[in-house]
């Protein structure tokens, strides 16, 4: 019987540790004036399910120029796209760049309006972008 407790008591121990290292997270992340491509990877990927061997197969993995470019908002749907696997419209199909992505997250709002393409991500627009695109498709953060 004691050993249960003990086990249990460890369990508890790790998703509390577990949970606040997320918190932690979710902090840095929102303190952020511009998001590098290595940040957001390391939120999208988890999110969508996606191992490290499989996201280099597809290649969304950072390369080593461009790990600490921060990201746009153009770039920023394009590795949406592809993480999540979404279908786009017609040009999308043909072309899929990030100003194909960025005008599909547009029309499925997941971006807002008044977004600039080729502007950098904060953080806070990152998560706000990140949980709508979750809602979209039907997961959770």
């Amino acid at each position: 019987m004691q050993s249960k407790n003990i086990v249990l008591g460890l369990f508890l121990l790790s998703s509390v540790l577990i949970y606040a290292q997320n918190a932690r997270d979710m902090d840095r992340i929102l303190s952020e004036k511009e998001l590098s491509y290595t940040q957001a990877v390391q939120f999208i990927l988890p999110a969508a399910g996606i191992t490290t061997k499989t996201a280099s197969e597809k290649g969304l993995l950072p390369t080593d120029a461009e790990a600490e470019k921060k990201i746009s908002t153009g770039d920023l749907s394009l590795l949406l796209m592809k993480s999540f696997e979404l279908k786009g419209g017609i040009m999308y199909s043909f072309f899929p760049n990030p100003r194909y992505a960025y005008r599909e997250l547009r029309y499925r709002r997941c971006i807002p309006d008044s977004s600039d393409p080729i502007a950098k991500v904060t953080g806070e627009q990152f998560l706000h972008i990140l949980g709508r695109v979750l809602s979209y498709t039907g997961e959770d953060l």
